[in-house]
């Protein structure tokens, strides 16, 4: 089946000792949400709409869109987390140099790449405040 059934094998491994982790939750103090979403996540097939979608990403995107970055520039917000293993600081530089109209905010310390397990409620207000001047029109 390739290296997508590949990757559906390992991934049904996995969605099956995350039921296992299920049973010792408590010892390992994490939520019951959190562990139920890691299991949900971990379902042979979301592992393989998740490979195709990365695989068919990594096939159709190349480079940066800068016609439509810099178009678009000023409504964007790019927020990095402080301490992250998937983006390198290097990439927000250079975010920043190909299209300096886009605003960059680098996260306050205590604001994850995963920010939805720790922050949710604060990052929401965050992406409220920067797209709310673009809902609303002032009154006359």
């Amino acid at each position: 089946a390739g290296p997508l059934g590949a990757f559906c094998n390992v991934s049904h491994i996995v969605h099956t000792q995350a039921h296992t982790y299920t049973h010792a939750r408590s010892r390992l103090q994490v939520a019951p949400c959190h562990v139920a979403g890691a299991v949900a996540l971990a379902h042979p097939n979301v592992v393989g709409n998740i490979m195709h979608m990365a695989l068919h990403e990594m096939h159709e995107i190349k480079e940066l869109d800068l016609v439509h970055t810099r178009t678009h520039g000023p409504r964007l917000v790019l927020y990095y987390a402080r301490v992250d293993g998937w983006v390198p600081d290097d990439n927000s530089h250079a975010f920043q140099q190909a299209a300096p109209e886009a605003t960059t905010v680098h996260a306050e310390p205590h604001v994850e790449h995963a920010f939805v397990l720790t922050s949710s409620a604060h990052v929401a207000e965050l992406c409220w405040s920067w797209i709310a001047p673009f809902c609303h029109t002032p009154k006359a």
